[in-house]
């Protein structure tokens, strides 16, 4: 589901990489987050009470049920990569960055997605 909604919508090329919709991008992390949530809200109610995905990795990560590592890399990529999109929004300009200033958040975040779904 993930790869149809990113051949869809990402706006990543050779030099220009899509914050919001590339790989490694916003809605990457927001998807791992959605996914973690359904997975462990049967055993973990709490992890459903936060709106934000901030919040909800917070409680995620309370419940032990993930790495604190991962939740705390995915917490941090994610709130600079908000930054970054507002920063451009405020410029009128649309949420695309040169590839090599996130190459190392970009694969952290590809990373994760790899652990999380692992399993599946």
């Amino acid at each position: 589901m993930r790869e149809q909604m990113r051949q869809h919508r990402d706006r990543s090329s050779a030099g220009r990489f899509d914050l919001k919709h590339g790989s490694g991008g916003i809605v990457d992390i927001e998807f791992m987050v959605q996914y973690l949530v359904l997975v462990y809200a049967a055993r973990w109610p709490e992890v459903i009470i936060p709106r934000s995905t901030i919040d909800l990795l917070e409680a995620l990560a309370s419940t032990g049920e993930i790495d604190v590592t991962l939740a705390s890399t995915l917490r941090e990529t994610y709130r600079n990569y908000l930054g970054l999109e507002q920063h451009l929004k405020l410029q009128e300009k649309p949420p695309l960055v040169e590839n090599p200033c996130l190459d190392r958040s970009r694969q952290r975040i590809v990373q994760a997605w790899e652990q999380v779904f692992r399993n599946l």
